[in-house]
């Protein structure tokens, strides 16, 4: 991947990419071998591949990737990056009804275009879970059914690795930059096989 290309995934997302190869060289000095979990493949297969060899250092990786921090534009973190809490409980989000997660359309009238599969829902955070992956439970404004269930409902728990659920300012930078949304949805594409990038792309083009 050339240099601008790693460069165009903006700040946060080059800088955690540099803070798994410091880890990673820490951990070759001290003979362990843990990794941050969700980082390695993404790192080495889609990040990487072409920029630097494979039987380089870590430390030589961290170079490469030093010297593009600083040129690098603040973005909102690809799903696979995100850190624990960066869904605060409160906090505005966006849900995507994807056809290949288990959600049925609404039956509310007076949202029923909102609330189709394929679209978009806003919604709040209202409570976390911290197991070996973090999720969050969502409520949305306008209700959904859930395979195997017949009540409407609006709540719903996601792992905060999922692409489906962004940030309300997530979204409204993805809906104003359709050049770094169709990059964000192809690395979560590659990371989840499940997720339904193009029609999110058109969803988020679309906007709530």
């Amino acid at each position: 991947m050339p240099t601008e290309e790693l460069i165009s995934l903006g700040y946060n997302n080059v800088s955690k990419v540099y803070r798994y190869w410091m880890q990673r060289r820490l951990d070759a000095e001290n003979h362990r071998c843990a990794e941050p979990k969700g980082l390695k493949e993404l790192c080495m297969r889609y990040l990487l591949s072409g920029q630097v060899a494979k039987n380089q250092t870590a430390t030589d990786t961290m170079v490469v990737l030093a010297k593009m921090i600083d040129p690098a534009e603040k973005k909102p973190l690809l799903c696979d990056l995100r850190p624990k809490g960066h869904f605060a409980i409160g906090s505005e989000i966006v849900f995507y009804l994807s056809p290949y997660y288990p959600y049925y359309i609404v039956t509310d009238p007076a949202r029923l275009f909102a609330g189709r599969i394929g679209t978009l829902l806003a919604g709040r955070v209202i409570d976390e879970y911290n197991y070996s992956v973090q999720s969050i439970v969502i409520k949305t404004d306008t209700p959904f059914h859930i395979r195997e269930d017949n009540q409407l409902s609006g709540v719903t728990e996601v792992s905060i690795e999922r692409p489906e659920v962004i940030r309300q300012d997530e979204h409204e930078y993805l809906r104003s930059h359709p050049e770094f949304l169709y990059q964000w949805a192809h690395y979560a594409q590659e990371s989840h096989r499940s997720f339904d990038s193009s029609g999110f792309v058109k969803a988020v083009e679309k906007g709530v």
